[in-house]
Order: C-alpha cells, then sequence, then structure tokens
C-alpha cells in the first residue's frame, strides 16, 4: 500500500493542496482527466480533518525519529555526477531518453536565458528599482559578455550523452519563449496567452521585490522552463514506480535514510505499513528529528535551499534520493540526469528565486483555495506544452 499526493478528489470528494488517496502496489500512479477544481472546505465528519474547518488544517499525528541525528541528507552538499564508463555506455530505451530529453532542454534553456540592461530602459516606475534592477543585470552581463560563446555546450550533458545525443526533433521548443515581456505588452502576446491567464501578474505585484525583478521582462520564459520541470517530475515517478523500486527500498540494500525518506517524508507519495494504523503513517503522521546539535531539541526537518531556483526544497531532496537509487542500480546516467537539474542555474539566479517563491512562476491551478502549492499535477492536459 501507499499513500499518494493527487489532483483528483479523495474518497469523500474533497480535493486541496493536502488531498490524498491511499492505494495498492498494484495500482501505480496515473494520469487524470480533468484539471482539479478545488472544494470549499472538507465535508463534515472528513476522518484527515479537524471539526474547525476555519484553518483548512489536516489532523496529524507525531512521530520521533529514532536515531542520534537530523538524517537529512541536504544539510550537506552531494550531488556527484559519474562519468559513464564501457560497462554503464547506455541507454535503456524503456522511456528513459525522453525523460531526459527535458533535461537537456531546461539546461540549454537555462543556458541561453541572457537578461540585457536595455530592456529595462522604456520601463516606467520608481526610480530607485528601476536603476537597482538595470545595475543588476548590467553587473552580471558586464562580467559573463566575454564568456557567452562558453554558453552553447555543457560538458555535463556532453558527458552524460556522448554515445547518443539527445536532440529535439524540432529543436528545443523551450528557446520560442525567449521573449522580452514589458508591462505595456504584458498579456499581449498572442502565442504566450497561456502563459499570462493562468498566473498572477508580476508587474501588479504591491511586493517591489518582484514588481520590479530584473527577470520579469522574460517571466514567460521562466515559466515554461518551470511547466517542463513539472513535466520531468511527473514523468520520472511514473517511469521510477514499479514493484522492483519497492522491494528495493523495503530492502536492506537500501540506505536507512532512503527509507526513511519514502515512508515519511517524500511529497509526493509515502509508502505504507500495514502493521501501523493509518494515522500513525503517509501524511498523516509529521516526522520530527533531533535539531543539528541538540538530542533534546525536536523539529520538523528544514531542508537546505536548492541550488537550482525552480525546484522546491521537497523535489530537490527527491532528486537526491531517486538519483542514489539509480546509483544502486547501476543505471548511472539517469543518475546523472537527476543530479544534473539539481544543478541547474540561472541569469541572477537569487532574482528567479523570489519570483519562484512568491508564486509567480507556477501556473494558478496548482495552488488551491487558502495559496496552499499542490506537490505534483496529475492531469495530463494541465501541464501541456503549448
Amino acid at each position: 500500500m501507499y499513500e499518494l499526493a493527487t489532483d483528483a478528489p479523495d474518497p469523500w470528494d474533497y480535493n486541496g493542496a493536502e488531498t490524498t488517496v491511499i492505494r495498492r502496489m498494484s495500482n501505480p500512479p496515473s494520469y487524470t482527466k480533468e484539471q482539479a477544481k478545488y472544494t470549499a472546505e472538507p465535508p463534515e465528519n472528513h476522518p484527515y480533518w479537524l471539526d474547525n474547518h476555519a484553518d483548512f488544517k489536516r489532523i496529524r499525528t507525531t512521530v520521533k525519529y529514532q536515531g542520534t541525528y537530523d538524517n537529512h541528507p541536504l544539510r550537506n552538499w552531494h550531488n556527484r555526477f559519474d562519468t559513464p564508463t564501457d560497462y554503464h555506455d547506455y541507454w535503456k530505451d524503456d522511456g528513459d531518453t525522453d525523460i531526459a530529453q527535458y533535461v537537456v532542454d531546461i539546461c540549454e534553456a537555462s543556458r541561453q536565458g541572457i537578461l540585457l540592461p536595455e530592456a529595462w530602459h522604456d520601463i516606467d516606475g520608481p526610480p530607485e528599482y528601476i536603476v537597482k534592477a538595470q545595475d543588476a543585470v548590467r553587473h552580471i552581463y558586464r562580467n559573463l559578455r566575454g564568456h557567452l560563446h562558453e554558453l552553447d555546450e555543457c560538458e555535463l550533458c556532453s558527458a552524460n550523452h556522448n554515445e547518443e545525443p539527445l536532440e529535439s526533433v524540432e529543436g528545443n521548443r523551450l528557446l520560442f519563449f525567449n521573449v522580452n515581456v514589458l508591462p505595456k505588452n504584458y498579456g499581449q502576446l498572442a502565442p504566450y496567452d497561456y502563459y499570462v491567464k493562468h498566473y498572477k501578474n508580476p508587474w501588479a505585484s504591491d511586493n517591489h521585490v518582484v514588481a520590479f525583478n530584473p527577470w520579469n521582462v522574460k517571466i514567460i520564459y521562466l515559466r515554461r522552463i518551470r511547466i517542463d520541470i513539472l513535466q520531468f517530475f511527473r514523468e520520472l515517478i511514473y517511469y521510477v514506480f514499479t514493484p522492483e523500486f519497492r522491494r528495493f527500498i523495503d530492502s536492506p540494500q537500501a540506505p536507512s535514510d532512503m527509507r526513511h525518506y519514502f515512508y515519511h517524508h517524500c511529497a509526493f507519495f509515502r509508502f505504507l505499513d500495514y502493521h501501523i494504523p493509518l494515522l500513525f503513517q503517509g501524511f498523516s503522521c509529521e516526522c520530527i528529528h533531533p535539531e543539528v546539535g541538540s538530542s533534546h531539541t525536536w523539529t520538523e526537518r528544514q531542508p537546505n535551499p536548492p541550488r537550482n531556483p525552480l525546484l522546491t526544497a521537497e523535489e530537490d531532496e527527491f532528486l537526491h534520493h531517486i538519483s542514489e537509487y539509480f546509483e544502486y542500480q547501476e543505471v548511472i546516467r539517469m543518475a546523472n540526469t537527476c543530479r544534473h537539474l539539481r544543478e541547474i542555474s540561472y541569469f541572477l539566479s537569487s532574482h528567479v528565486r523570489s519570483l519562484f517563491v512568491h508564486g509567480y512562476l507556477d501556473p494558478d491551478y496548482i495552488f488551491d483555495g487558502q495559496n496552499n502549492r499542490r506537490a505534483i499535477m496529475w492531469c495530463r492536459d494541465s501541464l501541456a506544452a503549448y
């Protein structure tokens, strides 16, 4: 058995960002047909929700991690890239190349996403904010200008795909979205209507960190890249979720932190133990750990921020464990693919991160009525490549 984060209503017809369903292992995650429709509040007598629905708080039990340290793999950065040997010099050709293609395209898009200072010349607003955005772009561009040719290729992509280069049939579709979007034409570029209609307008924000973010001029580009990241996670989970994967997680071969993660901390799904009541495991249970440096202070784990500014901390940790799993299975190229996505950075990455954490790079249907972010979208049409 396992518990799955879903965008479909649960058995009590409730649907929110924290909605989950219980499934047998013989029924793996699958795509849903309709886009998520949120319900205002949980129905009466819903077993997972408090009687007072005002705060929409799910009933949770607490379990203490039985160990001597935090057990969080991201406290210390580990993201080793392994050069494939002759023994590993192959793709399994069972869908893995289609999944890896997402990361190849995302990597190229991140390298080609260069901001130019002149894009901010015709934007109205408080001079101090306009100048600050211009200076931020100008400083990075000045240092990067002599090295732009180095962005044409990625050594990690080349090493991982040296025997079978992965190239889109029609080229990298993400680059089509590398266009300037100014306040005066925001919402007036017909080919990109989808990336305006389903998102918040950054230029209208009351927060100057958002309203005058240097990346606003190419925010559609970032949104399109993020869609590919969400698609990648959906395809990766669908690909890896097999009986062999579950047997490995439950076997002595699996590292202890990996098994603990997939039972207690994974944001997408959690394996269940039929010996334990449901209220004390899965998404109904909050696992707390000893604080680093203190065995007497207990806290919910707080992962370090990802290096890739377009990943959530939960997505970053998932990639860490999945890449470890692929490495144990000697599927080195897929392990490298996951680790490479963790490493990708951007021009002015901190500003990309600001837009992301404030909710301007994810589509509106990934948030529920309380502005909680859903971990994943299973509707096939919701993340269509427009």
